[in-house]
């Protein structure tokens, strides 16, 4: 059977608790306390940890996950955007054959929700270039703008080689195979568009104090 567990970081006396029930690296549960990581996939034989990052809402999540045999772990620093658990935000269901298919199910939820937000972006900015010229055009707010794309860029420019990780780990060939490559195509995009919006930006600043 497969397990979900979600575990708030502030828990800290649980994530020990966690830690020396579970056999997990010490490294992995002060990783998990504290935030402010890398997007990052580390193996410790008898479990993994994943740092992944999702953008929401105009926030960065940071979110951490530990891989056992049987469990999935979740740790989250705060509540998820929507809904009042995460395992209900990332539509987790008892559908997954293993924690990888788990995992993905989270990831793919994650990775729609950041496209979604990247592209929202780009519809502001569009919006922006079209009121340049007017006498009411505020440029502050395309700062604004500018600002939530340095968080978000700094956030997901790891993230693109993590998927790649996965495949290479998971070793298994099944549907997880193309499944993490997909994951990358997700990643690769967000971040492309991501950096073609903040040049976008620097072209309409360019356009409004040139006029």
């Amino acid at each position: 059977m497969i397990n979900w567990l979600e575990i708030r970081s502030s828990s800290v006396s649980e994530l020990e608790t966690l830690g020396r029930d579970s056999q997990i690296h010490p490294l992995v549960i002060e990783d998990c306390i504290h935030r402010n990581q890398r997007a990052k996939l580390e193996d410790f034989d008898t479990h993994q940890f994943l740092v992944w990052f999702m953008v929401a809402k105009g926030r960065v999540y940071e979110l951490q996950f530990i891989v056992l045999p049987s469990t999935l772990v979740f740790v989250p620093h705060e509540p998820p955007p929507e809904e009042t658990i995460w395992k209900d935000f990332f539509k987790i269901n008892d559908s997954a054959k293993d924690v990888w298919h788990m995992l993905y199910q989270a990831l793919d939820r994650v990775s729609d929700v950041t496209g979604n937000e990247v592209k929202a972006i780009g519809v502001e900015i569009n919006a922006f270039e079209s009121k340049v010229f007017g006498e009411k055009f505020d440029p502050s707010s395309v700062l604004v703008l500018k600002r939530r794309l340095s968080e978000m860029e700094h956030a997901i420019e790891h993230l693109r080689s993590v998927p790649k990780q996965l495949q290479n780990f998971y070793q298994n060939k099944d549907d997880l195979t193309w499944k993490w490559r997909d994951l990358s195509d997700h990643c690769e995009r967000a971040f492309r568009n991501v950096m073609y919006f903040r040049s976008q930006i620097g072209s309409t600043l360019d356009l409004y104090w040139g006029y």
